[in-house]
């Protein structure tokens, strides 16, 4: 789940330094610096995405559905600055601005998740669709020793679930 955090987080930076260099553009005594900028966030967001995506593998990891807070927080956030900015209503600033959304709300979740399941991709040419896709109901430990509750019946930590 490390990994997931860590390519989001960075997705987040990639998006935010490619708007800044959209604020930048308009400076043409910046616009080679901005250029290389652009550039190097892209090549970032490339190695971020595939920290994120779990390429190497045919599982993936399936949060359990809840509504936040966090979800209304960011909304408002990130539509904040339309508003102030009325600059920036570019297609590519509101594409931008709707991934860093997306982003920031995977990564709060898999942030603050107590526990996921662990499930096994399905091609849609499986011979049985609806066979079991969930491998194991995972705990994330380092929630659980700092709440200080028990581990759930049919839950194995984070750690613990590959051996």
């Amino acid at each position: 789940m490390s990994h997931l955090i860590v390519g989001l987080i960075g997705m987040i930076f990639s998006v935010w330094m490619i708007i800044g260099c959209f604020f930048a553009l308009p400076n043409e005594l910046y616009a080679t610096l901005t250029h290389c900028l652009i550039i190097i966030a892209i090549g970032l967001f490339t190695i971020f995405y595939c920290l994120f995506g779990n390429f190497g593998t045919r599982l993936y990891i399936q949060l359990p559905h809840r509504s936040t807070n966090a979800i209304l927080f960011f909304g408002i956030t990130h539509l904040t600055l339309p508003i102030l900015f009325p600059v920036l209503y570019s297609p590519l600033f509101i594409i931008l601005l709707l991934s860093s959304y997306s982003f920031c709300v995977d990564a709060y979740s898999c942030i603050f998740t107590e526990h996921y399941m662990l499930c096994r991709h399905i091609g849609r040419h499986a011979r049985n669709p609806r066979e079991p896709r969930v491998i194991h109901h995972v705990a994330v430990r380092r929630i659980y020793n700092r709440t200080g509750k028990v581990l759930p019946e049919g839950f194995v930590f984070d750690d613990e679930w590959r051996r």
